[in-house]
């Protein structure tokens, strides 16, 4: 039987779309996408239609591989899901995947231009930059690089050394 989550848990998944394979074969990475689980068979993500509350069961099973070794208190975890709430109907962050494009091209010098790097680190998520605001919120951190620059890769790795 797989792992069921629990409320505040983020996820690592596995999509077959073509945007998917693009940041896979980019992060050298089986995962391409991140989300929070908020309870009842929900979970907030971010995807180009901004933040959202979808089904879990919109994810085939094992498609998801769940942080079950955090040891998150129950406090911890009503913070996460009482972030990842406060952020559903925010925009996806378009230039945050420009600047990782560019840093996964090498082109780092580009990726860091004053222009890019603030509207990067503005407004608006992608995936996995959610799932690390709403554990920053939380007091628990999981990635060492700012938030806009984490990847569904990054966060994969922390899954694997738990």
């Amino acid at each position: 039987m797989s792992y069921q989550p629990i409320y505040g848990d983020y996820g690592v998944v596995h999509t077959s779309g073509a945007f998917g394979k693009l940041i896979r074969l980019g992060t050298f990475s089986h995962w391409n996408h991140a989300v929070v689980y908020i309870g009842g068979g929900l979970l907030i993500e971010a995807n180009p239609k901004g933040v959202q509350i979808k089904p879990v069961s919109e994810y085939k099973d094992g498609d998801i591989a769940w942080n079950q070794h955090e040891g998150l208190t129950s406090a911890q975890r009503t913070a996460i899901v009482a972030h990842a709430h406060s952020l559903v109907g925010s925009v996806y962050n378009f230039a945050t995947i420009a600047v990782l494009t560019l840093r996964i091209l090498g082109l780092r010098v580009l990726s860091n231009m004053s222009i890019l790097k603030h509207l990067a680190e503005k407004d608006g998520y992608i995936c996995s930059e959610l799932v690390v605001a709403c554990y920053n919120f939380a007091n628990v951190v999981i990635s060492d690089k700012p938030d806009y620059l984490t990847t569904p890769a990054n966060l994969a790795f922390r899954l694997m050394y738990q």
